[in-house]
């Protein structure tokens, strides 16, 4: 197995690469994710709200539909989750070794951003559409993905309902592109002078 987010979006190709036996959807209220990418990234709130329910509803939508866990339920209780787990992927049932060994890797300290659907513990929520959007459809961890018209959730999972600030993102990177191609005809137009300056080479 192996652990990677964009599987999210990625798993109908992995499907045609190799055989996917199962898959684990370890779902982070999107109010915590929100704070996480404006820290990390300088995202905005109704951006990272877009991003969670592209993931989420591509991943529900998966040929094979996930084992859905609540992220912070799993961290509250590890062994009762792993049994679970171990239960609905059909595998032996976890000893207490590997409950132990499992405990040892969990940090609840290494959870920065930490506050409720509700908002306790974090500024208060943006009011944007898609934010509230995103706290419906996460429904403080029951998933409710009933709480999109059908054509808006198939317009968010297959990407054509982008998140607010791609364009501005990818007229950024396209500037930065532009402006590094133009340093290095610049450059390169300095080599050819001093190349010509030198005369021919023996």
């Amino acid at each position: 197995g192996w652990k990677d987010p964009r599987l999210c979006l990625l798993q109908p190709f992995w499907e045609t690469v190799v055989a996917v036996d199962a898959t684990v959807l370890v779902v982070r209220d999107p109010a915590q994710v929100a704070d996480s990418l404006r820290v990390r990234n300088g995202l905005a709130a109704p951006h990272s709200a877009a991003l969670w329910l592209r993931h989420l509803l591509a991943a529900v939508a998966a040929p094979r539909p996930p084992v859905v866990v609540i992220h912070h339920e799993l961290v509250a209780d590890l062994p009762g989750h792993l049994r679970s787990l171990a239960e609905a992927l059909d595998l032996p049932a976890p000893d207490d070794a590997a409950l132990a060994a499992a405990g040892d890797h969990l940090d609840p300290g290494l959870q920065h951003h930490t506050r409720r659907a509700d908002g306790a513990g974090g500024a208060p929520h943006d009011d944007n559409p898609v934010v509230a959007l995103a706290a419906r459809t996460f429904a403080g961890g029951a998933i409710d993905t009933s709480a999109l018209d059908p054509d808006v959730a198939e317009a968010i999972r297959t990407g054509w309902l982008q998140a607010p600030g791609d364009a501005d993102e990818l007229a950024r990177a396209r500037a930065t592109a532009v402006e590094l191609e133009e340093r290095l005809r610049r450059q390169k137009r300095r080599w050819d002078a001093e190349r010509s300056a030198r005369g021919p080479s023996t």
